[in-house]
């Protein structure tokens, strides 16, 4: 019996240590998690005017399928921007300083248009309503019985 509860233990400790991976390193990504990842940094260094911004980790949300819910964590770099460049890529040369900035990468639905957004870390409590709009489907209605005579009703209904 403590045999079994020790393999069950060990078993559970592998499943927790597979699937809370943090992705900390661009070159590790999965393509296409590496893609949204792109989208990212170039958008943040299109519209943010702090020097080279560079992948720094996934946040907590990670998301692919159905649909795309992704937290992309940046930081600045000692490195400045490529004057002139129309796409800006992931620099793995350009050491880090300490300013942070995160973006959110996210689909509701395959259908849906990607949405991308980046704001300094510091001034992100400005954007979680907008990022809830964006990234958070609204909650599905449920079917509940309602009195005696078993009317079927969805919570709008109420």
């Amino acid at each position: 019996m403590l045999q079994k509860m020790m393999i069950l233990l060990f078993l559970s400790c592998v499943f927790c240590l597979a699937t809370g991976q943090t992705h900390n390193s661009y070159s590790q990504l999965e393509p296409r998690l590496k893609s949204f990842v792109d989208l990212a940094l170039n958008k943040a260094n299109q519209q943010l005017f702090y020097g080279h911004l560079n992948f720094y980790a996934i946040g907590e949300i990670e998301q692919l399928t159905p649909r795309v819910r992704i937290d992309v964590r940046l930081r600045k770099t000692v490195c400045s921007k490529v004057p002139g460049a129309n796409v800006h890529t992931h620099r793995p040369e350009c050491p880090f300083k300490i300013l942070e900035v995160r973006c959110f990468v996210c689909r509701l639905d395959p259908t849906s248009e990607l949405y991308v957004d980046c704001v300094r870390k510091a001034d992100q409590a400005k954007r979680y309503a907008d990022w809830d709009k964006h990234c958070v489907p609204p909650p599905t209605p449920r079917i509940v019985l309602k009195g005696a005579a078993g009317l079927l009703r969805t919570d709008d209904d109420q």
